[in-house]
């Protein structure tokens, strides 16, 4: 709604100033929305959290993760969830015959570096749609030989479109940037193994599914950057 309804402010001039006042209110609807994926993007954090560790065999951190989602709860997600896409999540290849920290930590990779091709996608299609949109309506403010005043009442009602995609393009940005930092840091301990079989320690493992965690967690990316020093 927030890219049509500009659109139709074009074409529909009359009907610009109703627009505006819409596009202010969607905006409104729009944070308040964000607030509840942000609850529902901890929820499944912490999902995930509790499945890695019971898997790992490590322990909880109840300082960063708080309380676990109960299994009430995540059985009635489970079962809303219809697709078949979380079957073989982890690679096969990481068996039993591999040293029980080594599979963890090839395990932590997979979390770690699956979706980050992914995201740099979306960071160019997002980056270069905010591109075209606003340049389409400069260019018609120009051809029209319209004020400021009027082009800022002609794109108001994209204003949540705008925030999402500026936010979303620097904080992706900044999350692939520190995901990769940190996959250095898991690639130097699998070195180590192949160079002298020296197995990651305990705690390293606790740090880096941390980091897992705080990359997940839509409030601990500040967290995240230092978890490891």
């Amino acid at each position: 709604m927030a890219i049509i309804l500009p659109i139709i402010g074009v074409l529909k001039t009359g009907y610009v100033n109703q627009l505006g006042v819409f596009g202010v209110l969607w905006t409104i609807v729009y944070l308040v929305s964000e607030n509840y994926r942000r609850k529902k993007t901890e929820q499944g954090a912490k999902i995930q959290e509790q499945f890695d560790t019971e898997l790992y065999e490590i322990s909880w951190n109840e300082v960063l993760c708080n309380d676990k989602v109960n299994s009430d709860t995540q059985t009635d997600l489970a079962t809303k969830y219809k697709k078949n896409n979380l079957l073989n999540w982890y690679s096969l290849e990481v068996d039993t015959t591999l040293p029980k920290s080594i599979a963890t930590i090839l395990c932590q990779r997979i979390n770690f570096s699956w979706e980050v091709k992914l995201r740099k996608r979306f960071v160019w299609i997002l980056t270069i749609l905010l591109l075209v949109y606003y340049g389409f309506f400069i260019a018609f403010v120009l051809y029209k030989n319209m004020g400021v005043y009027d082009m800022l009442i002609l794109i108001a009602p994209s204003l949540s479109f705008l925030i999402y995609g500026v936010q979303n393009s620097i904080a992706l940005k900044t999350h692939i940037q520190s995901k990769n930092e940190r996959l250095s840091i898991i690639d130097d301990e699998l070195d180590l193994y192949a160079k002298n079989k020296t197995e990651p320690k305990q705690d390293t493992l606790r740090k880096i599914q941390d980091m897992i965690f705080n990359h997940c967690h839509p409030t601990k990316i500040k967290i995240a950057q230092n978890s490891l020093i």
